[in-house]
C-alpha cells in the first residue's frame, strides 16, 4: 500500500488589521453638526486548510470603547480640557451604530481552496452630533481610537455563527491607530432644521378648511452678532406662490409664517420678511417656522406633495 497524509480541516484563520483612514471633520461651527467618512481595512488568511475544501468567516467589527466617542482640546492656559462628541456609523446601515458588544457590523469573506489571504473593508460614517453648545472654539482630537475584529469559521456557510451571536474563535486589535479630529470656529451656523409635515390631506379638507402645521430652525451665533434668518420661495414656486407638488406636477399652494395668526409672512427679503434677531447669550436660539395650506384648493391628483426650501442665516 502507499503511505497517505491526511489534512485535518480544521479552518483555523488568522485575521488582521491592514489599514484604512481616520475621522477628519475638518471645521465646524460651535453647535452644529459635521459629517465625514472612515474606513477599516482587514486581511485574512487560513492556518490549516484542506486542498479543495472551501472556508467562510463571519468578520465582525467593535470598538474597544462604548459610543458617544470622545475628541479632547488641548489644555488651555488654565489646564482646562473640553469634550467633543462623536458617534460611528455603518456607511451603508446608517441606522447600525459601532458598538462594543451588541449589534456589531459583519462582513462574511470566503477563504478559497488556494488558501489565497483574503480582505475586506468595513465603510463607515462619522457623525458629530449637533447642540453641542457648551464647548469653546479650539482643536481637537482623538488619537488613539480602539477598533477589534472578531471572527468565526467554518466550511459551510450555513453554518457559520453570526457576530450577533456573542461568539468568536480569535480577535484582534488595530492598536489604537484610528484617529479622529475637529476644528470648532466660534461663528454663525443653523445647527438643525425640522420637515413642516401637514400629515394627511384628504379632498374635501382641501376645499373647506385651512390647514396648519410648524417646523423648527436651530441656529447660533457668537454673543451680541446680529443675525437674520431667511426662507426663499422653494424649488416649486409659482412666481411669489410656494408649492408643494407630487410626480405628476400637480401642486398645492402653502404659506410660511414668522407667528401662529399668520400675520407676518417669511421670506429672504432684508428689512422685509426675514427674522432679524440679537444673540443675547452666544446659545442655539429655536426659531418656529408657521406653514399653512390654503382652503378652496381643488387637486386632481394624489401621492406624496413635497417641496425643498433654503434657508439662508445672514450675519
Amino acid at each position: 500500500t502507499t503511505p497517505a497524509t491526511v489534512h485535518a480541516a480544521s479552518g483555523a484563520i488568522s485575521c488582521e488589521f491592514s489599514g484604512g483612514n481616520s475621522f477628519s471633520f475638518g471645521s465646524l461651527s460651535i453647535g452644529s453638526t459635521a459629517t465625514t467618512t472612515a474606513s477599516a481595512k482587514y486581511t485574512c488568511h487560513l492556518q490549516d486548510y484542506t486542498p479543495g475544501v472551501n472556508h467562510y468567516a463571519n468578520i465582525c467589527l467593535s470598538s474597544e470603547d462604548a459610543p458617544p466617542f470622545k475628541m479632547h482640546s488641548n489644555g488651555d492656559s488654565e489646564g482646562n480640557v473640553y469634550t467633543l462628541l462623536f458617534r460611528v456609523y455603518n456607511l451603508s446601515d446608517p441606522a447600525q451604530e459601532l458598538q462594543q458588544s451588541d449589534n456589531l457590523m459583519q462582513q462574511t469573506i470566503m477563504l478559497n481552496t488556494n488558501n489565497t489571504t483574503v480582505g475586506g473593508t468595513f465603510n463607515l460614517k462619522g457623525i458629530v452630533p449637533a447642540g453641542q453648545n457648551d464647548i469653546p472654539a479650539y482643536a481637537y482630537y482623538n488619537y488613539s481610537m480602539t477598533m477589534r475584529i472578531r471572527w468565526n469559521t467554518e466550511t459551510s456557510k450555513d453554518a457559520l455563527a453570526s457576530c450577533q451571536s456573542g461568539q468568536a474563535q480569535n480577535s484582534a486589535t488595530n492598536g489604537g491607530n484610528t484617529q479622529s479630529s475637529a476644528s470648532v470656529s466660534d461663528s454663525c451656523a443653523i445647527q438643525s432644521v425640522s420637515n413642516l409635515d401637514f400629515g394627511l390631506l384628504e379632498a374635501s379638507t382641501l376645499r373647506l378648511q385651512t390647514t396648519k402645521a410648524s417646523a423648527q430652525i436651530q441656529a447660533r451665533c457668537p454673543l451680541g452678532t446680529a443675525f437674520s434668518l431667511g426662507i426663499d420661495n422653494g424649488s416649486h414656486a409659482n412666481g411669489d406662490s410656494r408649492q408643494m407638488c407630487n410626480g405628476n406636477n400637480r401642486c398645492l399652494t402653502y404659506t410660511l409664517w414668522q407667528d401662529s395668526s399668520a400675520s407676518m409672512p417669511w421670506g429672504n427679503s432684508a428689512n422685509v420678511d426675514r427674522v432679524d434677531v440679537s444673540s443675547a447669550s452666544g446659545s442655539a436660539q429655536s426659531f418656529v417656522v408657521y406653514g399653512e395650506v390654503p382652503s378652496g384648493q381643488a387637486v386632481n391628483g394624489d401621492g406624496i406633495f413635497s417641496d425643498d426650501v433654503v434657508i439662508t442665516l445672514t450675519y
